[in-house]
């Protein structure tokens, strides 16, 4: 829950889109109800859900980068038999 620090700014301007808060109103909140209202942003097509979902894209492609170039790599064709068939 630390990227709501992070993410401050962000999550007052969903919170006035989705929620019609204030930047003032939504200091106010207590602790969990902000944190509620924190999570579910990332449900509503807005900044915090364009975040996440590049977040989640950065890492599939970081993941996929490292498999494809490790199972693809010449180096390892004495130790590894490639099989193209899924």
């Amino acid at each position: 829950m630390i990227w709501v620090l992070d993410h401050r700014r962000d999550l007052e301007a969903d919170f006035r889109a989705f929620f019609h808060l204030s930047p003032k109103q939504s200091q106010a909140l207590p602790g969990p109800e902000f944190m509620g209202l924190a999570y579910r942003c990332m449900v509503f097509p807005g900044v915090m859900a364009a975040r996440a979902a590049k977040i989640q894209q950065d890492q599939q492609k970081r993941t996929r980068g490292g498999v494809e170039k490790s199972v693809h790599d010449p180096s390892l064709s004495d130790l590894i038999e490639y099989s193209t068939s899924k």
